[in-house]
């Protein structure tokens, strides 16, 4: 494979001193020395690739993949997730990230890694190197006690509430299920998601209906009268979502607010009463909108679409693989994707990626400056990839 860049670019042991050095600089209080903490944090890394950029033996740049698998339409994907992109400042605004960013979209491709995401710095660097926004989370934030009137209610549905290192085997098992039916909701590997057991800093409360879990929901308590930070909260029946609110409420005179995520396309305020002003993507601790794009179309064979045909040419810069005209038709609910044909438009793998993801409307397209498609292959378009709202679920 061709070499993606001329900056001298090692990939490094997942363990490796320097990247602790970088990592520090951009996202810490520095300098300081690593501690054992630091260095038994390492371990939970131990599936990822790491890839640096040098001046001479100086480490000036650094990139990571997450091994990380993703739904994507209803078909799950193995995905690389982009973190711990640090750069020191005698190497920046020099395209090392850029290069490194290159040598990683290699990386996916060598390890069947179709698609890709990242929590962004800023959103208009990572849409030149084809990223597209997914939509942002949404937060609902209410006083507990608004919540304590379903404390009155009958519920047929069980509570089993406990620290998450004690329930960790069946929320995992609740996540896989969850993710097989939510688009874009994605889950780490398996020495990631230890971390989550061994650190053991959330409460776990699952719903049961006649056995099965039919919700989760892990949160913190900071202290008294201090706000219930809620990380996931998830429910596959609207019984399952009132048992877990009314277990918010529970709490109402320990604390006086608790703040709830919600997936994109729900509508919290209609939960409850008085809720209209409570809904934000503002919250204490609430992260930005993540990024997706496609590192290699025809890793997208399979996935759930609809009926259509579309014969396009696609531009990547940075991935060229993907560069060319690509043929992409439902048959029997699944994409068949080929390389080839007479293109009737164009594309880049930014309005690519938005339409597979987001299911943007493909006059969109033009507006954004991401291509040329006519009224025709617009229709087309819609008919393969419908407007999707896609939730990442992982954080990282």
């Amino acid at each position: 494979m061709p070499k993606s860049t001329s900056f001298a670019i090692r990939q490094v042991p997942h363990d490796d001193p320097a990247k602790f050095l970088l990592s520090v600089y951009a996202f810490d209080a520095s300098p300081r020395e690593a501690t054992d903490k630091d260095r038994e944090q390492d371990k939970y890394l131990a599936g990822s690739k790491s890839f640096m950029s040098f001046d001479g033996e100086t480490p000036l740049a650094k990139v990571g993949i997450l091994p990380m698998t993703m739904n994507v339409r209803g078909k799950v994907l193995p995905m690389g997730g982009i973190g711990g992109v640090a750069t020191m400042p005698a190497g920046r605004r020099g395209g090392r990230i850029r290069a490194l960013m290159t040598r990683s979209f290699e990386q996916m491709r060598e390890d069947d890694q179709p698609v890709s995401t990242l929590y962004p710095f800023r959103e208009s660097f990572y849409e030149r190197l084809g990223y597209v926004s997914f939509p942002a989370p949404i937060y609902l934030q209410v006083n507990p006690a608004d919540l304590a009137p379903l404390m009155r209610l009958e519920h047929a549905a069980t509570i089993e509430h406990m620290v998450i290192a004690d329930g960790f085997d069946a929320w995992i098992q609740f996540l896989q299920v969850y993710q097989s039916t939510c688009h874009g909701f994605s889950l780490q590997g398996a020495s990631n998601l230890a971390a989550l057991k061994d650190r053991n800093k959330w409460w776990l409360t699952l719903v049961r209906e006649n056995g099965d879990i039919t919700g989760a929901m892990t949160y913190r308590i900071p202290g008294e009268y201090k706000p219930m930070h809620v990380g996931t909260f998830y429910a596959t029946t609207v019984a399952a979502r009132y048992r877990l609110l009314e277990w918010i409420g529970r709490h109402t005179d320990q604390i006086k607010k608790a703040q709830i995520p919600a997936l994109p396309g729900e509508h919290p305020e209609l939960w409850w009463h008085d809720m209209g002003d409570k809904v934000s993507t503002r919250g204490t601790d609430a992260w930005g909108a993540p990024m997706g794009r496609v590192v290699s179309i025809d890793g997208l064979a399979g996935i759930p679409v609809g009926d259509g045909d579309v014969t396009i040419a696609i531009t990547d810069a940075a991935a060229p693989w993907n560069t060319g005209t690509w043929t992409l038709r439902g048959r029997n609910g699944v994409l068949d994707v080929e390389q080839g044909g007479t293109p009737t438009g164009s594309i880049s793998i930014q309005g690519f990626s938005s339409v597979v993801f987001n299911g943007t409307d493909p006059e969109t397209i033009r507006f954004r400056g991401w291509g040329d498609i006519g009224p025709e292959m617009a229709a087309q378009f819609r008919a393969l990839f419908p407007p999707a709202l896609p939730f990442l679920h992982e954080k990282f």
